[in-house]
């Protein structure tokens, strides 16, 4: 995405750029709401960070104790970074 939306790095430069998702999954690991907790500052690639948790749901076979019994609900935080072009995605769970 920062590719074809910055090819030469002129607009955005070579920042490092993250963005947070809070994600919470139905019991049976479907995608039930994502909020951006954390904007990178490039609009597109916090869009491509929300379309690619889309895209990957459902996800099978969430543990039951990962269940908020308050909500019904799992949540989980990742963490999608852009390091000197490198991408990375760490999960953190609360």
């Amino acid at each position: 995405v920062m590719s074809r939306v910055d090819p030469d790095g002129r607009r955005y430069g070579q920042a490092t750029r993250v963005t947070i998702l809070r994600i919470w999954l139905t019991p049976k690991g479907a995608v039930h709401r994502i909020d951006l907790a954390r904007e990178c500052g490039v609009l597109e690639l916090d869009k491509e960070a929300i379309t690619s948790v889309q895209r990957a749901g459902p996800f099978v076979n969430p543990p039951a104790d990962m269940v908020d019994p308050s909500t019904g609900l799992i949540h989980i935080d990742f963490t999608f970074s852009l390091v000197d072009g490198r991408a990375s995605l760490r999960r953190r769970l609360r």
